[in-house]
């Protein structure tokens, strides 16, 4: 399986870390995703598959988990798709 390290700003990172409440599946993801990230130095490595999710739920449109993932993720994923 291959990963990603992104690093993400001061900002991402506090919209990666607010509070989850719930116990389904999109907050399942979203405490894994706390749990990846190194919030000294912003450093977050993803496998492909939750790259590939964090893609599918920016495209979903206004909402508050999609609104964090695009406020986490969308300046660093769409980075690295202008990379790729």
């Amino acid at each position: 399986m291959s990963t990603q390290t992104f690093q993400l700003n001061p900002a991402e990172v506090a919209a990666l870390q607010t509070p989850i409440n719930g116990q389904g599946g999109l907050q399942s993801f979203g405490r894994a995703l706390q749990r990846a990230l190194n919030p000294v130095t912003g450093s977050i490595t993803l496998s492909d598959a939750q790259v590939g999710r964090i893609i599918r739920h920016l495209g979903y449109g206004p909402g508050g988990f999609e609104g964090r993932l695009r406020t986490a993720f969308g300046r660093s994923i769409l980075q690295a798709l202008a990379q790729a």
